[in-house]
């Protein structure tokens, strides 16, 4: 499932509850670029089990038309299909 909340990833609660009530493993993925924030939970059958979370990491541009793109942290790249903001 992908799907987008505005600034912020949603509640720590809800996931859990999602894993509890399906009694499932989840993975949740997310970043936001505005406020410049990566993480990923796990969560066993409604218990946080494993967290990472960290900034962002951005590439340098070489010139006035190149924007800047997300280089890391290497755990979060290719695991969230865009970066919000």
């Amino acid at each position: 499932v992908d799907f987008d909340t505005p600034w912020c990833q949603p509640e720590s609660d809800v996931i859990a509850e999602l894993s509890r009530r399906f009694s499932c493993t989840l993975e949740h993925w997310y970043a936001e670029q505005g406020c410049d924030f990566c993480g990923w939970q796990l969560y066993e059958r409604g218990e946080l089990v494993d967290v990472l979370w960290g900034e962002l990491e951005w590439s340098s541009p070489t010139d006035d038309d190149e924007l800047p793109e997300v280089t890391g942290p290497a755990w979060i790249v290719d695991n969230v299909a865009h970066y919000g903001g």
